[in-house]
């Protein structure tokens, strides 16, 4: 050990370590687990915002998906290391809390003496001669359990306090540097107990030390860094995203999409957990895979996706049916995801439950499919895998009714229903932004009872109520005023970073809000300046306000409502903005929203398509053609008047400019009379020239 440095003795300042370093690791583990058990503010409000019950919606999901389980049997690892960790933490404050406090003594020779400090040195030095004869070793009598060690110590410390106050040298030290013998060597204590570094340890702890530095902290880094490697940024495999990346392209349809979704390398393995406690051979796997893939057959074939004029590949079944894929994972995924797709209510509960975590496992790869579509600026590939999302959260297809996303209604019966909704297309007065719930929203109240009787879909007045509150609720986004600008400009210049301001309004029929006057609207648009009250009255009453979840049964979990913002070239094809998620969205209210990109480099006229569209609905999508102008840049007009004055005719800068034929001032060397003189030589001299002068001038001003 270094001169100044020693161990802790009681190992207090060790136990100060060790707690340290266990409250930063339990704090914020303990933290975050307790938030994710608890139901926090925003998980209520969308429970709040739902159109159906959530136990309501709840027990579909529970029929449809099996009982999900939130929590594993047995203790999880998370849950052992707080009980362990908070086991160590009490422990150690309980030794801290017995331990003996750490001594500061600072060395006060008066109180040793047992004086003041006011007293003379001849009264200190009669005070010591009484100590001194009373603890001189020869004369003191020892006490009980004293030492003639501690005795001789005592001595010594009396006489160290006297010639601290009565000897110059010795007190300036104890001035100085807070003892009498001088300074002395600062000793600083490692917060190690010293039984650690005892010789009959040692070899213990160099075991030890080289265990977790030399192995377990290497295979930890090793298993992070090699494992973060493994993935992309949007927590897909590097193999998923390579297989994305090579069959992706921009005339992939919605069913393409399916098998490409099917063939991501996190599904390679035969079946998920759940499946696995059934399906423990690859033989048992088999047979079972087989029967899913007949029960999709028979659906697809029940709705009119199989017959004579539909060809398996193009539908995208057949890459499923045909088992073109590498592994039965894979196959087993996509079977499972038209399952899905087709609403087909498995009896096995391993199944469901593996359908579940299948569908809850898919948002990260639609992540990367729309990246990768998004590096290739795919306008139409973009779209498709954006109403993918919709398609799964609501499990229909974009040739199945658009009425089954209404509850408690069969193919059939949305079939017939839509049928019937058409022919009173004229009378609700749906327009081209309306879709058909919207549409079957609109009719009157008994002639929509008389409907649902017409198609027998359920008489039961609960499921019926259901069904209005839900198409009562159904959102409709519209674009109230759009317009292309750059911010301190008139014009929208080449190259200019142009931002495409949006006002935009949600509303339903059960919205009380009065529309608002697109005019007035866009008007107000350009008015940015806006008090600090009023922007914090608007924050408060947007506090108050639910957001709404979209109605989504047939999906494990319930999902906000969002939706995307894009803008497009449909004639090239091309992605000119890349699709972001809009803020929320109350009901009634006008948002303001903004897209921002930079001009083309060359004038002229574009067109562009704003498109909005829902994570979770289908049939929301509204569309807005836009019209971008591209100006010339317009050169500033050189002003007349330069601001920078002639130069003489006498200096260097004038000499140059009249060798260059430009225009330069008189010299103010001479005076007004050599000016003069001047002037009245050149008029006597140049009489005529003068007089005709004087005659342009008479006729300039006559003319004028």
């Amino acid at each position: 050990m270094a001169p100044g440095l020693g161990y802790d003795e009681q190992g207090s300042l060790a136990n100060y370590f060790l707690i340290t370093f266990i409250t930063i690791a339990l704090v914020p583990t303990t933290f975050f687990t307790f938030k994710s058990q608890l139901q926090p503010a925003n998980v209520k409000a969308l429970t709040d915002g739902l159109a159906v019950p959530e136990s309501r919606q709840r027990a579909s999901r529970e029929k449809i998906f099996g009982k999900q389980k939130s929590k594993k049997k047995g203790i999880s690892k998370k849950a052992i290391f707080l009980i362990l960790g908070w086991s160590a933490f009490a422990f150690l404050a309980h030794r801290i809390h017995n331990s003996e406090a750490i001594e500061n003594v600072i060395y006060n020779p008066f109180e040793i003496l047992g004086i003041t400090d006011s007293l003379t040195e001849k009264e200190i030095k009669r005070s010591y001669k009484k100590l001194s004869l009373k603890f001189h070793p020869d004369k003191y009598k020892l006490q009980e359990n004293e030492t003639q060690e501690d005795a001789d110590a005592k001595f010594v410390e009396i006489t160290k306090a006297y010639k601290a106050l009565t000897d110059d040298v010795t007190r300036e030290n104890w001035q100085l540097y807070g003892n009498p013998d001088g300074p002395q060597q600062r000793e600083d204590v490692v917060a190690i107990p010293k039984w650690v570094i005892e010789g009959k340890n040692g070899s213990w702890v160099l075991a030890v030390y080289g265990l977790v530095i030399g192995g377990i902290l290497p295979w930890l880094v090793g298993k992070w860094w090699f494992g973060t490697r493994q993935y992309t940024k949007d927590g897909t495999t590097n193999s998923t995203a390579a297989t994305f990346f090579r069959r992706l392209d921009e005339m992939t349809s919605v069913s393409d999409l399916i098998s490409i979704l099917a063939s991501a390398s996190e599904f390679t393995s035969p079946a998920s957990e759940a499946s696995k406690k059934v399906a423990k051979d690859k033989k048992t796997i088999k047979a079972e895979l087989g029967a899913l893939e007949e029960a999709v057959r028979k659906r697809a074939t029940e709705l009119g996706l199989e017959g004579q004029n539909v060809d398996w590949e193009e539908t995208g079944l057949g890459e499923v049916m045909g088992g073109r894929f590498d592994s039965l994972g894979n196959k087993r995924a996509g079977v499972l995801i038209w399952g899905h797709l087709l609403r087909i209510q498995w009896d096995s509960p391993s199944v469901r439950e593996e359908t579940a975590e299948l569908l809850l496992s898919l948002p990260p790869l639609l992540a990367s499919l729309l990246n990768i579509s998004l590096s290739h600026h795919w306008f139409s590939t973009s779209l498709q895998i954006m109403h993918l999302q919709a398609y799964l959260a609501q499990a229909t297809l974009p040739t199945l009714p658009n009425l089954l996303q209404l509850p408690h209604i069969t193919f059939e019966q949305a079939q017939a229903l839509e049928s019937k909704v058409r022919s009173f297309r004229s009378v609700v007065g749906a327009g081209n932004g309306d879709r058909w719930v919207r549409a079957f929203n609109r009719i009157e109240k008994e002639k929509k009872k008389a409907l649902l009787d017409e198609v027998k879909v359920t008489d039961n007045e609960t499921e019926r109520n259901e069904m209005d509150s839900v198409a009562k609720s159904w959102p409709k986004l519209e674009i109230v005023s759009a317009k292309f600008k750059v911010i301190g400009e008139k014009n929208i210049a080449p190259s200019s970073i142009v931002q495409c301001a949006f006002k935009l309004r949600l509303s339903n029929q059960t919205t009380s809000a009065v529309e608002p006057d697109a005019k007035k609207v866009e008007e107000d648009s350009d008015d940015e300046d806006e008090s600090e009250a009023v922007k914090k009255a608007k924050d408060e009453a947007l506090k108050k306000k639910t957001p709404l979840t979209a109605y989504t049964p047939y999906w494990p979990e319930n999902r906000p409502l969002k939706f995307w913002a894009m803008i497009g070239d449909i004639k090239s094809d091309r992605v000119i903005v890349q699709p972001v998620f809009i803020p929320t969205i109350y009901l009634g209210e006008t948002l303001s929203f903004s897209l921002q990109f930079q001009a083309p480099p060359n004038a002229g006229h574009y067109t562009f398509q704003a498109t909005f569209l829902s994570n979770s609905v289908v049939g929301s999508e509204v569309r807005k053609g836009m019209l971008l102008i591209v100006d010339e840049p317009v050169a500033e007009a050189e002003s007349e008047d330069d601001d920078i004055s002639d130069p003489e005719e006498d200096s260097l800068a004038g000499q140059l400019a009249q060798m260059k034929g430009q225009r330069v001032k008189s010299s103010k060397l001479a005076g007004e009379d050599d000016d003069s003189s001047e002037e009245d030589s050149s008029s006597d001299e140049d009489g005529p020239r003068g007089k005709k002068g004087n005659d342009d001038s008479s006729s300039d001003s006559d003319s004028d």
